[in-house]
């Protein structure tokens, strides 16, 4: 049974997408490694279940050098010797903040 997604905020929120654009700018212009960046996008794509994402991520990591086996197997990157430590580090922090997870009544507390 599919499981219903939440519709895409920049619909819901058009000036979502002006603040999503805006932080993406900023990250770029940080300097960061376009490779590192687009394959922690296509991780984060891949966790949300995002098919244009993971598309785009693709095609962007492609563009800064991801090797195809990079390509094939960033979901199982902790399974192979295709990542840099760097590369490695980008992806457990992209899946840490990517993973949020619903609290159980026990860890939420009392109401």
């Amino acid at each position: 049974m599919p499981t219903e997604r939440m519709p895409n905020p920049a619909v819901l929120l058009p000036a979502a997408m002006t603040a999503l654009t805006a932080v993406d700018a900023a990250v770029a212009r940080a300097g960061l490694d376009g490779k590192l960046l687009a394959l922690s996008r296509l991780r984060a794509s891949q966790i949300n279940g995002c098919g244009p994402g993971v598309a785009e991520g693709v095609h962007r990591a492609q563009q800064y050098g991801a090797s195809t086996a990079q390509l094939h197997a960033v979901a199982a990157w902790r399974a192979t010797t295709w990542f840099s430590d760097e590369e490695r580090a980008a992806l457990a922090l992209t899946e840490a903040v990517t993973r949020l997870t619903v609290p159980t009544r026990q860890q939420a507390g009392p109401r």
